[in-house]
């Protein structure tokens, strides 16, 4: 399947890629709370020094909550983004 990327890559509106190649492309759908989301940000400091975002603490948290599934499994997660601000941060450590 190619993929052309354009303006409206990334986002949901009408004209996007991005609907369609999830539908197309993803099996399965974990939903995860902002609780697990701030507690797989922390995780991911407190372990592995690294400052990851709120949609790249997405995936961890989707493993944690899905452990038992994948326990004894060799699993690969690409996490990418640092993109956290100064409140959103102190938000997250305050906790």
């Amino acid at each position: 399947m190619s993929v052309f990327l354009n303006a409206h890559t990334g986002g949901i509106e009408e004209g996007s890629v991005t609907f369609e190649v999830c539908r197309t492309c993803i099996d399965e759908f974990v939903l995860v709370s902002e609780e697990e989301i701030k507690s797989a940000m922390l995780l991911m400091l407190d372990k592995h020094h690294k400052l990851v975002e709120g949609a790249a603490a997405v995936a961890v948290a989707s493993l944690l909550k899905e452990r038992t599934r994948f326990a004894g499994k060799k699993v690969a997660i690409v996490i990418c983004g640092g993109n956290v601000g100064r409140k959103t941060l102190m938000k997250i450590l305050a906790a």
